[in-house]
């Protein structure tokens, strides 16, 4: 089954709802939502993350991603562009979080920029994410 990451964007979407007038979410436009209104495809710059949350006046660059992996969140499906806009917005005090669906476990997490750039592996086994305290409930 190919993953297109669209149901766990939706879920990502929902969970925001429930708190009415405290959160805010603001959706990227990705390549696929521009090539539909147009039925060509059209430049598109890289986006900085799927989605801009303001929650209780946190402002959150939030990357959504899902996996079909096993073991671990592999970096590989991150994209270089994500990697670049993370660094900027942690050097400017910013915070950015990749909210991870694994979709065989069927457990989100939330891990900071900071665990993914500062890591020295290519990946971030899911053991380590529960022991370290990283899922969320969704």
């Amino acid at each position: 089954m190919k993953n297109t990451g669209k149901p766990s964007e939706t879920i990502f979407d929902d969970h925001w709802v429930r708190y009415g007038k405290r959160a805010m979410v603001y959706k990227f436009e990705d390549a696929a939502a521009l090539y539909g209104l147009n039925k060509k495809a059209v430049a598109n710059s890289k986006k900085p993350c799927d989605r801009l949350v303001v929650h209780d006046g946190q402002v959150i660059w939030a990357e959504v991603k899902s996996t079909h992996h096993k073991t671990s969140f592999p970096f590989s499906i991150i994209k270089k562009g994500q990697i670049g806009y993370a660094k900027m917005v942690r050097a400017a005090g910013g915070t950015y979080n990749f909210y991870v669906h694994s979709l065989l476990l069927d457990k989100w997490f939330c891990i900071p920029a900071s665990v993914v750039l500062d890591h020295d592996k290519q990946s971030l086994r899911w053991d380590f994410l529960l022991k370290q305290g990283y899922e969320i409930a969704l």
